[in-house]
């Protein structure tokens, strides 16, 4: 199975860092969904959840981002 990599961090800490089959972010402009094999993007996300759905048990993990930049690629997602 194909997964990207995730890391969620703020000023102070790293947040989350582990692998994921699908993320679903608050973008400015709407709902973003990232699958492995997504093109290079680079956005601003606005307050909300970051989704991130875990490879080997189908666990979501909902994470509070108050805002920020996306930089996303076909294996990984800052």
């Amino acid at each position: 199975m194909k997964t990207l990599k995730v890391d969620v961090v703020n000023a102070e800490k790293t947040v989350f860092s582990g692998d994921a089959k699908f993320v679903a972010l608050p973008g400015v402009e709407g709902e973003l969904g990232v699958l492995p094999g997504h093109v290079p993007f680079i956005t601003q996300i606005k307050p909300g959840f970051v989704r991130v759905t875990l490879p080997e048990s189908d666990e979501v993990r909902r994470i509070f981002v108050a805002g920020g930049g996306l930089c996303g690629g076909p294996d990984r997602i800052r």
